[in-house]
């Protein structure tokens, strides 16, 4: 094309031609330059349509990354609450291989072979049963090899002491090849008359067999008191404080807010997620002394944090309180003493109260959360709408914050019930004077979409995770 306009220029200036075949040659230049325009044109409009395509395209890709990251959550979480439950199970329960080697065996199973999860896992079976038990399994265990369920009953006769009639169902592990291992289950029988099978002699003292197996199953405290090990981890400060963000949603003029979290910093620095140790501290009843661990050292920190800094303006600090903590009537008095010690304004801290554990006692709760509010602090409800949206726990209990549950957060963009649900708390809480608070914001769209509605607040990951206080 370049070189047909620069034909024409020279054709028309360089030589001496008639005025006829010089509007001739004018009209070519002129359709010349503009099939080039247009073409020009049309590769930028192409380009610019590129451009947006690929924008969509990142952002279903931000989405897909989020849910993605949600998925793997979602299954790591369920992995550990199946693997709890397995090992919480007061009966024998293993998991064999092809070559009939124990791959897998719960809490019950190894108490009653005398072995630890390491001792035991990768050995026979016929080792670990016993001659005796061994014989009477291998009819069922053929069986199940074969890919035929089955169940026998026979009396297992551990290493000491008497036999005990038991029941033993053997279920193939089926893959598209083949049989790629057995699921082991042994229940002690029910006796004819009986109203239930005594519990098995083996298996240690039912009820306190899921707790200790959440202690060995999370942080391998299995031949320590797990109690003890808690409390001297609280002595000697083998927790770390973590924080999250809040920040305004439409009024950019609010100060960010920061929820504290903690962790349990183990011997080599591994960090575990706070259900590695609090169903133990549950058990314990240690969960009001880590809560005012918590906001002891959260007030420490503060006080450092503005002796470093005089120009540093503190924002709101968010704490989460067990409901045993609920229940414990000084420890208003106990914040009120440690905010005058520190010199720190009550006002800097949030206390945030799960909706079920409101529920489970209303008239406790309004008496924590109010003593909490005398003395300058907030107090916030987190989880709301979860199952349902009820007002009436807004009147009896009174709060600075209302956390909308992840559940409505996640869907109120492409359910409607979800959106009214939303636009119904916001509407009541901002005519009570409360303010609201989107949890579990994972993604821009989310967050985009929370700017058309009255959300005061919002928290996710989408937004920013969870990092050591100390760098904030």
């Amino acid at each position: 094309m370049l070189v047909l306009i620069a034909a024409l220029l020279a054709a028309i200036f360089l030589t001496e031609l008639a005025w006829e075949w010089v509007i001739f040659l004018s009209g070519i230049l002129t359709a010349a330059v503009l099939s080039l325009a247009s073409r020009s044109a049309g590769m930028e409009w192409r380009l610019t349509r590129r451009a947006a395509q690929l924008a969509q395209c990142r952002e279903r890709l931000a989405g897909e990354q989020a849910a993605h990251r949600h998925a793997q959550a979602g299954l790591a979480s369920a992995h550990g609450r199946f693997d709890l439950l397995v090992d919480s199970l007061p009966m024998l329960y293993a998991y064999l291989g092809p070559e009939r080697h124990i791959r897998f065996a719960n809490r019950a199973f190894r108490q009653w072979a005398g072995l630890k999860a390491d001792q035991i896992e990768h050995w026979p079976l016929k080792d670990i049963l016993g001659e005796h038990n061994h014989e009477a399994l291998a009819g069922a265990l053929a069986a199940a090899a074969a890919g035929m369920p089955k169940a026998v009953a026979f009396r297992l006769a551990p290493a000491q002491g008497p036999s005990q009639p038991v029941t033993a169902s053997l279920l193939p592990h089926r893959v598209d090849d083949g049989v790629e291992g057995l699921f082991l289950l042994i229940v002690p029988t029910v006796a004819e008359g009986a109203a239930e099978a005594p519990p098995i002699a083996f298996a240690g003292e039912a009820q306190d067999l899921a707790a200790e197996a959440m202690a060995e199953q999370l942080t391998d405290w299995e031949d320590e008191d797990d109690g003890a090990r808690l409390l001297a981890a609280l002595e000697h400060d083998e927790f770390a404080l973590y924080c999250q963000p809040i920040v305004p949603v439409a009024d950019r003029n609010r100060p960010p807010c920061h929820e504290v979290l903690i962790r349990l910093r183990e011997e080599e620095q591994k960090l575990l997620p706070p259900g590695s140790f609090l169903p133990t501290a549950e058990r314990y009843g240690l969960l009001p002394d880590i809560d005012r661990w918590v906001t002891r050292h959260l007030l420490a920190w503060l006080q450092r944090r503005a002796a470093l800094d005089p120009a540093w303006q503190p924002t709101l600090f968010s704490v989460n309180l067990a409901n045993a903590t609920l229940a414990d009537t000084g420890f208003p008095d106990f914040v009120q003493e440690a905010t005058r010690q520190r010199g720190i304004d009550p006002a800097m801290l949030c206390f945030e109260v799960f909706e079920v554990d409101m529920l489970h006692d209303r008239a406790r709760a309004a008496r924590a959360s109010a003593a909490l509010r005398a003395i300058g602090c907030r107090t916030a409800l987190v989880g709301f709408g979860r199952n349902r949206v009820s007002f009436d726990l807004l009147k009896a209990v009174p709060v600075d914050f209302v956390k909308i549950d992840s559940s409505i957060v996640l869907a109120f963009q492409r359910d409607p019930v979800a959106l009214a649900k939303l636009k119904a708390i916001t509407r009541v809480c901002r005519t009570l004077g409360i303010r609201t608070i989107a949890e579990f914001v994972e993604s821009n769209e989310i967050w985009e979409g929370l700017q058309a509605l009255d959300v005061d607040y919002a928290q996710g990951f989408g937004i920013g995770a969870p990092r050591p206080l100390d760098d904030i």
